[in-house]
C-alpha cells in the first residue's frame, strides 16, 4: 500500500490534483504524499464517518497505524495547510465588497487580506459585543456587526469642543439613550429592501442613529428593525459610516457560517472521527473543513444543472439550489466518471460491461 498513488482509485478532476499538489506543498515532504490519498477516502466514504471508514474506502486500511500518525502530523502543520488554501480561495473565487470572517481566525484573516486591500467585518452574536473582546478587534482595524443589547449603555453623541478649548475632546455625549424609548416613538420609521437569509430581496422598517458607547469606545450606528407591532430588534456596526443595508446584509450571513458547520458535522461527520491526541483530533477535523472547502471551490463555477441530480428523489423540488450534499455527490460521480472513462481507453471492453460499470458507479455514489 506504501507505494499508492491516487490513479489506484481513477484519476480525479484535473484542477481538484492541481488544488491538491498545491496544499501538500505545507507538508514535509516524506509524507506529503499521503494527504491526497486521506482526501480521496473522505470524499468516498459511506456510513460513519471514522478514520477508519475514510482508510477503508480508499484503500489503505493495511497501512492503518501509518496513517494514523499521519492525521497527528497534519494537525502539527494545520496552520501551513490552511493558509495555502486560504490563498487559493483567493485566486479562485470573485472577492466581495467586505469579507466576514470568524472571531477567532482574525489576525490570521488580516495579515493574508492586506495586500488585497479588502475591509474585514466582524459578525458576531451579541453575547460576545463586550468590551474585553472588542478592545483586540478594533486594534487590528476591523469593523465589527453585532445584535445590540436592549439596556445597552448608549450615550449621545458629544457636543462640540468650545472654539479654542484645549486638550483631549470628549467621547461620550451628556444623555442616555434608551432603545426602548427610541423603538416605541412613532416617527422616524423608514424603509428599504435588502437582500437577505436564503437570498431573498425583503422589506425592512427600521430606524437608525449614531450613538456613542463605552463598550467600543467610541462612535457606532445603531440600527432598531421593526419586525412587528410589538418586536423590534437592535443592531450596530462600529463603522459610523456603514449604511443600513450593509449591516442587515452583513448580520445576515452569519448564516451561511451557521450552515457551513451544520454541513461539516452532517455531510462530513466532523468529530465521528473517533482518534486520541490532541494533534490527530486537531488534524481530523481540519481535513472536514478542507474538504467542505475544496468541494464547493470546485463546484463554484458550475451550473447547478451539472450539480444537482434528483432523479432518485421525484418526491423532490427538482429545481431546489443544489446543497453542499449535492455537491459532494456531484464530485464523487465526476471521480467515478473519470475511473471508468481510462478503462476502455486500455482494455477492449463490451459495451454491456460498460453500461454495467456504469450503473454500479451509480450505486457507489
Amino acid at each position: 500500500m506504501a507505494g499508492q498513488t491516487p490513479e489506484t482509485f481513477g484519476l480525479p478532476p484535473e484542477d481538484w490534483s492541481q488544488w491538491v499538489a498545491w496544499l501538500q506543498i505545507g507538508l514535509h515532504g516524506r509524507s506529503r504524499w499521503r494527504l491526497p490519498l486521506v482526501l480521496a477516502g473522505l470524499l468516498l466514504a459511506r456510513g460513519r464517518r471514522t478514520v477508519s471508514s475514510w482508510l477503508r474506502a480508499a484503500q489503505l486500511q493495511a497501512d492503518y497505524v501509518d496513517y494514523y500518525y499521519f492525521n497527528g502530523s497534519l494537525g502539527r502543520k494545520a496552520n501551513e495547510v490552511a493558509t495555502r488554501l486560504f490563498c487559493l480561495l483567493l485566486q479562485h473565487l470573485p472577492l466581495p465588497e467586505r469579507i466576514v470572517r470568524a472571531v477567532e481566525l482574525l489576525q490570521w484573516a488580516v495579515n493574508l487580506l492586506k495586500p488585497w486591500g479588502k475591509p474585514i467585518w466582524a459578525v458576531m452574536d451579541g453575547a460576545y459585543a463586550y468590551r474585553p473582546l472588542l478592545k483586540p478587534i478594533l486594534a487590528m482595524g476591523v469593523t465589527v456587526v453585532s445584535r445590540l443589547r436592549r439596556d445597552a449603555g448608549l450615550r449621545t453623541l458629544p457636543p462640540p469642543a468650545p472654539r479654542g478649548r484645549r486638550g483631549p475632546r470628549r467621547k461620550y455625549g451628556f444623555h442616555r439613550i434608551s432603545l426602548a424609548k427610541r423603538a416605541a416613538h412613532p416617527q422616524g420609521w423608514q424603509t428599504l429592501e435588502a437582500v437577505l437569509y436564503g437570498g431573498r430581496l425583503v422589506t425592512k422598517t427600521y430606524k437608525t442613529f449614531l450613538a456613542t458607547w463605552p463598550v467600543v469606545g467610541g462612535t457606532i450606528r445603531v440600527v432598531l428593525v421593526r419586525e412587528s407591532r410589538e418586536h423590534w430588534d437592535a443592531f450596530f456596526c462600529t463603522d459610523p459610516a456603514a449604511t443600513t443595508r450593509q449591516i442587515l446584509e452583513c448580520y445576515a450571513d452569519r448564516s451561511a457560517i451557521e450552515q457551513v458547520f451544520h454541513d461539516i458535522k452532517e455531510v462530513w461527520g466532523a468529530g465521528e472521527q473517533q482518534v486520541r491526541n490532541l494533534w490527530r483530533n486537531i488534524g481530523c477535523f481540519h481535513l472536514n473543513l478542507w474538504m467542505h472547502t475544496l468541494v464547493e471551490l470546485w463546484a463554484w463555477h458550475r451550473s447547478a444543472e451539472e450539480i444537482r441530480n434528483r432523479s432518485d428523489s421525484p418526491w423532490d423540488n427538482p429545481s431546489r439550489r443544489p446543497s453542499h450534499g449535492d455537491r459532494r455527490k456531484a464530485l464523487r460521480d465526476k471521480w467515478f466518471q473519470n475511473v471508468f472513462s481510462v478503462a476502455p481507453t486500455k482494455h477492449k471492453i463490451p459495451e454491456e460491461i460498460q453500461n454495467l460499470l456504469t450503473y454500479l458507479a451509480h450505486l457507489a455514489t
